[in-house]
């Protein structure tokens, strides 16, 4: 069945949980899409259904949903408010997946509101999680979050490491090591080591380029 399906057919059984998934499926469908109010409004009435059902794990599941939302608005402070009470109400032994999530998407909004201590603190529980979770993608993706939380900091040394580690589980002549390079590219050059710093920034402009996202390219330009 697809999500529609599924949320039709669960209304005509009057059956809430699976009104509840289908509504998370069909938002996550429209956050892929940017369509952001209408995953907004998904993710809510998943939430609503959860908290009359008294499912406090799927609650916290959609409340993580809704922080995700938030946080491609732009919006911090919703995204902060909607992970912190989703952390409330998980049980951080049962579920360090979801826990991961929850630090990951604190780390990433504390770093674009300007708190980059707070956010190497996020980043690093997260990293804790994933592991105890056995989660590889989300160990990659926390560790790349490191790297731009230190270099943000403003330490150099720790960044590089992380920068290193972020690139060991990709193919460097993909789009997924654009910002890794672009970073280690930034390290050298806050250092004096220009050469190094506009080699790396070089090749983050062409993985991007083969991507096509004009923002990425245009940034990376104004550094060389």
């Amino acid at each position: 069945l697809t999500a529609q399906a599924a949320l039709a057919l669960s209304q005509s059984l009057n059956d809430k949980e699976g009104r509840a998934r289908a509504h998370i499926r069909i938002g996550e469908c429209y956050l892929g899409q940017n369509f952001l109010s209408s995953a907004t409004e998904n993710f809510v009435k998943a939430l609503e259904l959860w908290r009359a059902l008294n499912d406090s794990a799927q609650e916290a599941e959609a409340l993580i949903m809704l922080g995700f939302t938030e946080a491609r608005k732009g919006e911090w402070q919703g995204t902060i408010d909607y992970l912190s009470e989703a952390y409330g109400l998980l049980d951080e032994t049962a579920e360090p997946g979801k826990m991961a999530q929850i630090a990951s998407g604190l780390g990433y909004a504390y770093l674009e509101n300007g708190l980059p201590d707070l956010g190497v603190s996020q980043y690093q529980r997260a990293l804790e999680y994933n592991r105890r979770a056995n989660y590889a993608i989300g160990v990659s993706y926390t560790i790349w979050g490191l790297a731009r939380a230190y270099y943000l900091q403003g330490d150099l040394a720790q960044a590089e490491n992380y920068i290193q580690q972020s690139l060991e589980p990709i193919e460097k002549d993909t789009l997924p090591a654009a910002p890794p390079f672009e970073y280690l590219g930034r390290v050298h050059i806050d250092r004096g080591d220009y050469a190094v710093g506009l080699q790396h920034l070089e090749t983050a402009l062409k993985l991007y380029t083969t991507g096509g996202n004009r923002k990425d390219i245009y940034r990376v330009r104004a550094l060389l």
